[in-house]
């Protein structure tokens, strides 16, 4: 990746917090960094989308970084005469005020064996600080001569918000494209050059329950701000912060006592957002189950074979309970790589949605609401969910249902199936 330089310095300065097992120490590096947008792979309805991945960070007051990722994965390789036969990608960012200059990557890949692979390309833009600008970017396959286009805001509007912080895995400027961590890792925290005094980190370690049915109306408690605790970090502009997260739960960088914007990370346990534990493989079958039924297998002496027993009394074999299994738990993963917020995906409004539903036949979006619609959209027997964005200063990817008791029958009719052992 271009611009990558690396820096030697003396011993790190370190300085310990009472931080939840949080370390925070000033560490070498470049400054450099990035935020997150994309169209969820889970939508795509067929196997050419290309996955993509953007990061905006504002390193200066009138510069920004954006850095894209791509995954090669389903990309057009070809050949151009004698050349081997390479994918070629090229992104055009053109921002909605023509007084910026509109840019471009192009980004290519000869691998012969096209193994996927994800590759990582930035490029500096001019952005003036105080107002909100909208950028067009559009992605296109050049082989394919296929597009995808999204907008992205590039809040300048003050230093408290999260596209002036980013998180790297070490000190140079790749980002994680990612909020989500491990625990016990280290990491750096990269900032604005106009950052020059403190950055107050909030520490919360909360758990949040499970979404009830789509049909259930309530009204979710509000989020009590009172952090578990708080430490001030001195900011070095020379150098990056590195920091070392503990335990799961979240950290949130601002800038301002008064503000609540910021960059919020959340560390999750190290084998997210795959299932892997036999916690993985019960607490999501709740939504498929009764109160009693679920405490059974709780309270059971071996819950991985009551687990298993279940699947397979559902399905009527071995055979159908593999498939029935896989295509679940799929959906779990799917869920949490792409609904996830301050909660797991797989506890989300829309999370609940698509693992027991499934991938919506239509999606439409705009800025506050995203509609799923499962059926043909002008059939009456079709059911239509609509999710409307939380203001959350954690996070841009909190979405709540709309809920109505009308979602009765279609939940029971989808429940029932899955426990038919028919994959709905």
């Amino acid at each position: 990746m271009k611009n990558n330089r690396s820096m030697t310095c003396s011993k790190p300065i370190k300085y310990f917090f009472t931080l939840v097992a949080l370390s925070v120490l000033v560490g070498c590096g470049t400054k450099k960094a990035a935020t997150d947008s994309s169209v969820p792979s889970a939508y795509q309805e067929d196997g050419t989308r290309i996955e993509v991945k953007y990061e905006l960070f504002h390193y200066k007051p009138d510069s920004s970084r954006l850095y894209v990722k791509v995954n090669t994965e389903h990309l057009l390789y070809a050949r151009r005469g004698d050349a081997p036969s390479e994918a070629a990608v090229v992104v055009e960012i053109t921002p909605a005020d023509q007084d910026i200059p509109a840019k471009s990557i192009r980004i290519l890949d000869d691998d012969k064996a096209k193994a996927p692979k994800m590759l990582i390309a930035s490029t500096n833009l001019y952005i003036p600080s105080g107002k909100n600008t909208e950028l067009n970017i559009t992605l296109t396959d050049e082989n394919r001569s296929r597009s995808q286009k999204i907008k992205l805001i590039a809040d300048k509007t003050d230093l408290s918000n999260r596209q002036n912080f980013l998180i790297t895995k070490d000190n140079k400027d790749v980002p994680l494209f990612t909020d989500r961590v491990k625990p016990y890792t280290n990491y750096f925290l990269h900032t604005n050059e106009a950052i020059t005094d403190k950055i107050l980190v909030r520490v919360y370690n909360r758990e949040f329950p499970m979404p009830p049915p789509p049909f259930v109306l309530y009204e979710p408690p509000s989020f009590d701000y009172t952090a578990d605790s708080v430490a001030t970090i001195p900011v070095n502009n020379a150098r990056p912060i590195q920091i070392k997260t503990g335990r799961t739960g979240f950290y949130h960088f601002h800038e301002d006592d008064e503000n609540k914007k910021g960059l919020t990370i959340f560390v999750s346990d190290s084998g997210f957002p795959d299932v892997k534990t036999v916690e993985d493989l019960l607490s999501p079958l709740r939504y498929l189950m009764g109160g009693r039924e679920y405490q059974n297998i709780i309270d059971a002496p071996d819950r991985k074979l009551e687990l298993e027993n279940t699947w397979i009394g559902w399905a009527g074999s071995r055979d159908r309970a593999r498939k029935t299994i896989k295509t679940y738990y799929r959906r779990v993963e799917n869920a949490n790589s792409y609904f996830s917020s301050h909660v797991e995906g797989w506890k989300s409004d829309r999370g609940i949605i698509y693992i027991v539903y499934g991938k919506p036949n239509k999606v439409y979006r705009t800025e506050q609401v995203e509609t799923w619609i499962y059926g043909e959209e002008s059939n009456p027997l079709s059911v239509t969910f609509h999710f409307i964005k939380v203001i959350n200063p954690f996070t841009d990817n909190d979405y709540r249902l709309n809920r109505e008791e009308l979602y009765k029958p279609s939940w029971y009719r989808s429940v029932n199936a899955w426990r038919d052992g028919r994959i709905y």
